[in-house]
């Protein structure tokens, strides 16, 4: 028949093929990526086989099952094992992926270096415990890398073509029964199948290479030799001036500086790499950069170190922080293998070490989970003995004085993170005394190891507020951010219905649900009271340079002075107002005979040197116009 044979001239036998030669190289891997497909696709359909905790718990044994499957075998074909021992290595392995991932709920969050760790040794695999020359461990991952391009623009191709043929059958031919799911499976189908097979199927299986194999593709050679490498120069420069600028004036460098230095440093290895081919015959700026990045990298290795110090000793360790360290191992590490013993310096080293420090990390005393909570349990033993909490005997007492706004911030960060990871347990000798207030939930307490929930019997972040109650300690919503801000926000909920209405003891009610400008500009809105139909009251709001203008008929009007407010709340590092400060959100004045008072439920805003822009404005006017002469 015609449609067969059309059919089989686009030779699906080829999909089979690949299909076919994963499984056979790769059967675990495959299996692995079929279970996941299936998994996704259940979910993506709202079929549940099990709890939604136990499906996140598979679905992250079944990836890292994919990933360290494939680099078990690549493994066993380097070193040529026998059957008996790779299984053995598959089991082992698999023993350890199934106690993380059906572990406590803590080790959870700490799988992602566990991955992080298990997708770089695909990098070294076939080269452990065995010599190989650089130019093969940097031409196998070349081919891998272009593998992993070439199947995302693949499963890419895939769902947007797929997506788009389905969305033009169901508008071209009105077939509204079409669910949305349908799209969904496309790019689940691209993205967890046809992707994972592809990169399985045509991953390299040779592992050694002459260095006349190692080709360079041209646009990589632009790329490396007029784009990276005067990219990290230039980030080089402006790191170098910045620590000159910290010597100057002799000042703590700012909260992001860690971030930076661990993206150029991540950025010059990364292009010390892609640049291997050609480091001999590139421009001589690559020639040199590949010569001395290691050199170069020295100060902002200790600018990372300071940079690290300044939060850690402000906010104590997080994940976050950790993360950080371990890139300043990871630099020190391969800065001084390649400065003081290059000769012995391999390229399979730089992911070997990082793959080295993302297990260590992943768990034990040590690990970033352990290390953080006490971090933290510390800075709160810290910040509760400076309220009053803690006395000098070390007994555990209510606040005798009124906290600070700053300390009440920095006690509900803490254990907003606390509870977040499960971790209020820790400081179950602070909430003892106080035990009789708290009520026990038998339901959660057993799984989160503490026992302290509020009086009325519900659980989750009430815990932290009932807490903080009972040390005498408000609790502040909103304060986990300790980073730098370009945008300003504060609120304070204030009903409001929309409508210009009449109330005592002011004569109108004039709600503004949100006022928004651009700062230079002026936003304008109108509002009219209205009695048989006929305008009693007309009057309009203006926002323009921070300022918030009520202006009545006849030119009469009174102005609001924004910014000192949004200054002040920002200084003090202020978001969500608490009760006891609700008072600053709202503002009074008389002018023009016009009495008024402006209750503010949220300011928002851009930073200019320190000060605040108003850009946005909700709030309820209350007023009362002059009266008539």
């Amino acid at each position: 028949m015609p449609i067969v044979g059309l059919i089989k001239r686009f030779r699906f036998e080829e999909l089979a093929r690949v299909i076919r030669h994963a499984f056979q190289r790769f059967p675990l891997a495959t299996v692995f990526v079929f279970l996941l497909f299936i998994l996704t696709v259940l979910h993506t359909h709202g079929v549940k086989i099990l709890s939604d905790g136990q499906t996140g718990r598979l679905t992250l044994f079944l990836m890292q099952g994919i990933v360290f499957s494939a680099a078990a075998q690549i493994f066993s074909e380097s070193k040529g094992l026998a059957r008996g021992r790779k299984a053995a290595l598959l089991l082992g392995g698999g023993a350890l992926i199934a106690l993380g991932a059906w572990g406590p709920e803590y080790t959870y969050p700490m799988s992602l270096y566990v991955t992080a760790a298990l997708t770089l040794s695909l990098t070294f695999a076939p080269y452990i415990g065995r010599t190989a020359t650089e130019d093969s461990v940097w031409y196998y991952n070349y081919l891998n890398v272009l593998t992993v391009v070439m199947g995302g623009i693949s499963a890419l191709v895939f769902s947007l073509g797929l997506c788009a043929a389905l969305a033009s059958v169901k508008y071209l031919f009105e077939l509204h029964g079409i669910s949305g799911n349908v799209y969904e499976d496309f790019w689940t189908a691209g993205w967890f199948f046809l992707l994972p097979i592809f990169v399985l199927a045509q991953w390299a299986d040779k592992f050694d290479f002459e260095k006349q194999d190692c080709t360079y593709h041209k646009g990589i050679y632009f790329i490396a030799n007029y784009l990276t490498v005067p990219l990290a120069f230039t980030y080089m420069f402006i790191l170098y001036a910045y620590l000159g600028k910290i010597g100057l004036h002799w000042e703590l460098p700012r909260g992001n500086l860690a971030y930076m230095v661990s993206g150029f440093g991540t950025l010059g290895i990364l292009t010390c790499l892609a640049v291997y081919p050609i480091r001999e015959t590139g421009t001589q700026p690559l020639r040199e950069f590949y010569k001395y990045f290691f050199y170069i990298l020295i100060v902002p290795i200790f600018l990372l170190a300071l940079g690290i110090y300044t939060r850690v000793h402000q906010y104590g360790l997080t994940e976050e922080r950790y993360a950080l360290v371990i890139a300043w191992l990871w630099f020190a590490g391969l800065t001084a293998l390649y400065t003081l013993r290059r000769v012995h310096a391999h390229i399979k080293h730089i992911p070997m070490l990082l793959c080295v420090f993302l297990l260590l990390a992943s768990g034990g005393p040590w690990g970033a989970y352990s290390l953080s909570v006490s971090s933290q349990v510390g800075r709160l033993g810290g910040l509760l003995a400076q309220a009053g909490v803690i006395g000098k005997d070390g007994r555990v007492q209510k606040a005798p004085a009124q906290i600070s706004f700053a300390t009440r911030k920095s006690v509900s960060s803490v254990m907003d993170y606390l509870y977040n990871h499960h971790a209020l347990g820790e400081i179950r000798a602070w909430t003892a005394p106080f035990q009789l207030k708290l009520k026990k939930n038998s339901a959660y307490g057993g799984f989160c190891a503490f026992d302290i929930v509020c009086d009325y019997g519900s659980y989750g972040s009430d815990n932290v507020k009932m807490i903080m109650k009972a040390w005498g300690i408000p609790y502040i919503y909103g304060s986990g951010f300790d980073g730098i801000a370009t945008d300003f926000n504060a609120y304070l909920p204030v009903s409001s219905n929309g409508n210009l209405i009449k109330a005592a003891p002011y004569e109108y009610i004039m709600p503004l649900q949100s006022m928004y400008c651009t700062y230079g500009e002026n936003t304008l809105q109108k509002f009219a009271y209205k009695e048989a139909g006929k305008t009693v009251q007309a009057a309009t709001v203006t926002l323009a340079n921070s300022d918030f203008t009520l202006r009545l008929q006849g030119g009469k009007k009174v102005v609001f002075a924004l910014q000192p407010l949004a200054d002040s709340l920002y200084k003090r590092n202020i978001t969500a107002v608490p009760d006891d400060m609700s008072h600053v959100m709202v503002m009074r004045q008389s002018a023009d005979g016009i009495k008024a008072m402006l209750r503010i439920r949220g300011l928002q805003g851009t930073l200019d040197k320190g000060h605040v822009r108003i850009t946005h404005l909700s709030a309820v006017l209350l007023f009362t116009p002059p009266p008539p002469q």
